[in-house]
């Protein structure tokens, strides 16, 4: 049960992420009321988020896709059997005082295929 993780070494992610990111946000979305995160790693972004929880340092919140391939091959496995935290959005964004170049446009839509796949309905 979620509850348990309040044991256990939690990797947290500080800085400018969204709120969703954050561990104390996570338990209130369990319905585990604390008034703090616990104790735990924190590093200051999202790659070495990943790095320490590939080099068994703790439990993080990653999500999909990031680490989907990890999740495939057993590499890392989620500790609780309950749906992973819906995202809000995410936003690509491009100035409007300049046409994109072809390259850019490329980009764009291979960032919306990628992204394809994870759409909420």
């Amino acid at each position: 049960m979620a509850h348990e993780l309040l044991g256990e070494r939690l990797l947290h992610l500080e800085g400018r992420y969204d709120s969703q990111t954050r561990w104390l946000t996570w338990f209130r979305e369990q319905g585990i009321e604390i008034e703090e995160a616990p104790p735990g790693i924190r590093v200051n972004n999202y790659t070495d988020l990943v790095q320490a929880t590939l080099e068994g340092q703790g439990i993080s919140l990653i999500g999909p896709p990031v680490i989907q391939k990890y999740l495939d091959d057993g590499v890392l496995v989620r500790p609780l059997k309950i749906a992973p935290t819906a995202r809000r959005a995410f936003y690509l964004v491009l100035p409007k005082d300049r046409e994109p170049t072809p390259s850019t446009i490329e980009f764009c839509e291979w960032i919306h295929e990628m992204a394809a796949p994870f759409d909420q309905p």
